[in-house]
């Protein structure tokens, strides 16, 4: 879903959400900058998700990692990560890495998500524009694997374990969809 004209905080999306979680289905959120004429990113920052936290069993990830408020997304998760360990929310967080941070500030987030503990909620994203082009599929084939290899070689220079890249690029991705 898209905030757009919208913020996740409102009830009826609140109650969209809900129903969501009782039919046991996982959500992607769009966080961070639009780069569309509706001038509508500021209904997009991570802090606007907090009510979701709230909603028993919600499954949810916000994708792009919400850049520019990057720090801002990996604080969310802070916040999740203490109310789901004490047992107070059973809602589950995922943060997707969906290609929209800049290759300039994409090590120090993956850094960031690292040295905060956050790599065990780090989904490999794949949520790339399709659109009915001729040729869309190839094209998105060959886009997914540079953004594979392209992470891949990240998490290694940054010395993520075998089993967080294991996680990071297969394990939470199936965690995120299977509940």
């Amino acid at each position: 879903m898209i905030p757009n004209k919208w913020y996740p905080c409102e009830e009826k999306v609140l109650s969209f959400c809900q129903t969501i979680a009782e039919l046991n289905v996982p959500c992607l959120f769009h966080s961070g900058i639009l780069y569309f004429s509706t001038f509508s990113s500021r209904y997009c920052r991570p802090v606007f998700f907090e009510e979701c936290l709230k909603i028993k069993d919600l499954r949810f990830a916000l994708a792009h990692l919400s850049w520019p408020w990057t720090d801002e997304c990996i604080a969310f998760y802070g916040q999740w990560r203490s109310l789901f360990q004490k047992g107070e929310i059973s809602s589950r967080l995922f943060l997707d890495s969906t290609a929209g941070t800049p290759p300039a500030w994409r090590r120090d987030v993956f850094e960031k998500v690292l040295s905060f503990g956050a790599s065990e909620a780090l989904i490999f994203g794949t949520d790339m524009l399709v659109s009915g082009e001729e040729g869309i599929l190839e094209t998105l084939a060959t886009s997914w694997q540079e953004h594979f290899q392209r992470d891949k070689h990240l998490c290694e220079k940054l010395n993520f374990s075998a089993a967080q890249q294991t996680e990071f690029f297969t394990g939470n991705f199936e965690k995120f969809f299977s509940g």
